[in-house]
């Protein structure tokens, strides 16, 4: 059972101002929640939708439509920026 990925705009063109080795990471992580979706490590995120999983000094936002078998990934970021 393998999910689809969704990206919104705003979390796309953030994931292509990340660099090297970053970007590999990031991409390697947001590819594996098609196989699990709630990786060791998840945690729901509090006061609006979503999880998020850390990648390094990064985070990845995003929600799981299980009746869908999809994932839409909302917001790419550092970490000290993606909350605000």
């Amino acid at each position: 059972m393998t999910y689809s990925l969704k990206f919104n705009r705003p979390a796309f063109k953030s994931l292509e101002k990340i660099t090297d080795p970053y970007y590999s990471a990031i991409k390697e992580a947001i590819q594996g929640l098609t196989v699990n979706p709630r990786p060791h490590g998840y945690k729901k995120l509090k006061g609006r939708k979503g999880y998020r999983i850390r990648v390094g000094g990064y985070r990845v936002i995003y929600e799981i439509f299980d009746s869908l078998l999809l994932i839409e990934v909302i917001e790419v970021g550092n970490r000290r920026d993606i909350y605000q």
